[in-house]
């Protein structure tokens, strides 16, 4: 089932609809699917589900190909989610100061930041919300928390697949050049190794998924306005992580069915932020030793982009909507709102 490839409306609808929430997806290669947000709870906090690693993968492959893929392995020690122990505690709490010292700072920087890019939504015209408005703001704010200016071609380097749990030999070795031209791009102007890392976070993480959260919350606020003004809630009900995977480390029972160890367990992530439980909502910044450290950074920009957003009581209707849809991700070519 494509629930990402429909608009918000409909995606809310099938999850609603859903006799069962928790199935085998596919047989062969041992992948559940859950879209049980109660379940999906348990998961996240679940010591015998683990992040899918790419140690095993990147030595295999330096093996076979006689190839090093040095910067894909220093990017992953950087990356707190690919870690675990101490090593994951001491990164975790790197980037959790660091990205505590940006949000303190944002609250003077975002308000005219959103300004400057919402003044499009002020002309009576089709307005791409993607490129024109959402995709510049990120730009920006993701330049401000790694202190220097991101162009595009940074931001367009799709780091965020080292979590996908489907890995080819030549998308690790892209990830790997890809992760060379970043760490590049970063490594002079950063302090120290850990400052470093803090910033290699922000630009894996940060640009998509904050893009994915205003573009398809805006799209949504749009959709069932009717002929009202657009509305964007205190908290996002559009998550920019849809989906994440985990690793049964142990055979265990998920929703009553029988999970093997060794199995992938797919979480839909996108189903806990139609939840009308607050407490449920919060699990689109994940829950557990691997949720969102960026949750509260993310907050901030929320509030101060949808208080701005709000304050324009938009009159607009849906236009034109095309996007590449990926399982964890969805990378946009138009999503066009009409104002009126």
């Amino acid at each position: 089932m494509k629930f990402d490839s429909v608009a918000a409306q409909k995606r809310r609808a099938q999850y609603a609809n859903l006799r069962d929430k928790v199935w085998l997806e596919n047989e062969f290669l041992r992948a559940w699917l859950v879209a049980d947000p109660e379940v999906m709870s348990d998961i996240l906090r679940a010591p015998d589900m683990a992040l899918p690693g790419i140690e095993r993968m990147v030595s295999h492959i330096e093996q076979r190909s006689g190839k090093s893929l040095s910067n894909l392995r220093r990017a992953a020690n950087m990356i707190p989610i690919m870690r675990s122990g101490e090593t994951h505690a001491s990164l975790r709490r790197a980037l959790a100061v660091y990205l505590m010292e940006k949000a303190k700072a944002a609250e003077n920087v975002l308000p005219p930041m959103i300004s400057t890019f919402l003044k499009r939504f002020q002309i009576k015209n089709s307005v791409d919300v993607h490129h024109d408005v959402v995709e510049p703001i990120i730009q920006q704010f993701i330049s401000f928390l790694v202190g220097k200016p991101v162009p595009p071609e940074i931001l367009g380097l799709r780091l965020d697949l080292i979590l996908n749990h489907s890995k080819s030999p030549s998308l690790v070795m892209e990830l790997d050049r890809s992760f060379a031209i970043a760490i590049r791009f970063l490594e002079h102007d950063s302090k120290d190794e850990l400052d470093l890392a803090c910033k290699i976070c922000c630009i894996t993480f940060g640009a998509e998924t904050l893009i994915m959260m205003l573009v398809e919350s805006i799209l949504y606020a749009v959709e069932i306005a009717g002929d009202g003004p657009a509305y964007l809630p205190d908290f996002p009900h559009e998550t920019g992580v849809p989906l994440t995977w985990r690793l049964a480390t142990k055979d265990i029972s998920v929703g009553g069915c029988p999970v093997r160890v060794g199995d992938m367990v797919k979480l839909r992530l996108q189903a806990a932020a139609y939840s009308d439980k607050p407490e449920i909502q919060n699990l689109i910044f994940g829950a557990g030793p691997h949720s969102c450290i960026g949750k509260n950074v993310s907050l901030v920009l929320w509030e101060h982009f949808s208080f701005a957003f709000n304050a324009l009581q938009l009159h607009a209707k849906s236009g034109a909507y095309d996007a590449i849809v990926e399982p964890h991700m969805i990378r946009y070519r138009t999503a066009e709102i009409k104002i009126r």
